[in-house]
């Protein structure tokens, strides 16, 4: 049985073959990818991890950043802040800007729980 950093790395390689023929004319068009769902929950699974590789947080970045229309990942961290903390916080740093807005949002939204740890 694959790893989820080992199935994550498959996916975004699949993801970045169809990418190249997909139809990019609408916000969004990235949820047409047939695994996107998986891409999701795999990346998901990863940020709950504690301690994540240098290349696992580019892994996990590159979905937050293709997932900003729908923020999948910033709901999945709303509800699971406490596990993803860690991960958020190294992707505050972020190069993207749609990846850093979308972790300020979420960040800026569970404050109230942080204060209680």
């Amino acid at each position: 049985m694959k790893s989820d950093t080992t199935k994550l790395k498959d996916i975004l390689a699949a993801w970045k073959q169809w990418s190249r023929t997909a139809n990019q004319s609408e916000d969004g068009w990235q949820v047409g990818f047939p695994e996107w769902t998986l891409m999701m929950t795999t990346s998901a699974k990863l940020m709950t991890r504690s301690e994540l590789t240098d290349e696992e947080i580019k892994m996990v970045e590159s979905c937050w950043q293709m997932s900003e229309e729908g923020e999948d990942l910033a709901d999945y961290t709303r509800s699971n802040l406490r596990s993803c903390w860690p991960t958020l916080l190294r992707l505050i740093g972020s190069r993207f800007p749609e990846v850093r807005w979308q972790i300020y949002d979420v960040l800026g939204e569970g404050g109230h729980e942080v204060v209680g740890w």
